[in-house]
């Protein structure tokens, strides 16, 4: 009796689990040397664009990119992307980083995520020649690509992490303009 009492209390107590299961799998040597469009951007906004409950399982959210330079392909015809901040298999993208992205869709907005994307900020500086140097991350891009290095050489301990989900970002701050006037 005392077991199937401690049982259910604990059953009613625990939070709920999750099962994932991703539509995508995680960006991988092969698929980053299959994509037709290789380039690199910063992330200049990103909004919500889900309806709904405002539940945090799931969130679309899109945002605007500015393509700095195209390593592969035509970068230069994507200006948006899309992605979700799920807590299964979603993506945190940070307004004003810088990424790389692997792709074969054709723009002018393309999916965004673990499997198509990888945040360069740490290694990238637009006002810097270092990125484009022996050791620098534009050369180790274009070294995976030519099949020289493995992802472990350009960003070690990075690739097959995916992009960050945790924290979700914060939702967008309202403005003035949407709060009702005071009386």
């Amino acid at each position: 009796m005392t077991r199937a009492l401690v049982l259910a209390v604990s059953l009613f107590a625990s939070p709920m689990a999750r099962g994932c299961t991703c539509a995508w799998s995680v960006l991988d040597v092969e698929s980053a040397r299959a994509a037709q469009h290789v380039f690199i951007f910063q992330l200049m906004s990103a909004e919500f664009t889900s309806e709904g409950d405002g539940s945090v399982i799931y969130e679309g959210a899109s945002g605007t990119v500015r393509v700095i330079e195209s390593l592969r392909g035509d970068g230069a015809q994507f200006r948006s992307l899309t992605f979700n901040t799920s807590i299964c298999c979603g993506s945190r993208l940070d307004v004003g980083h810088y990424y790389a992205a692997f792709t074969s869709e054709d723009g002018p907005s393309f999916p965004a995520g673990g499997g198509s994307i990888v945040n360069i900020t740490f290694e990238y500086s637009e006002s810097s020649e270092y990125p484009h140097s022996e050791h620098g991350i534009v050369t180790k891009l274009e070294a995976l690509l030519r099949g020289d290095l493995n992802f472990e050489g350009v960003l070690p301990g990075q690739i097959g992490q995916g992009v960050s989900n945790v924290p979700l970002p914060p939702r967008p701050c309202s403005t003035s303009a949407d709060r009702a006037p005071e009386s």
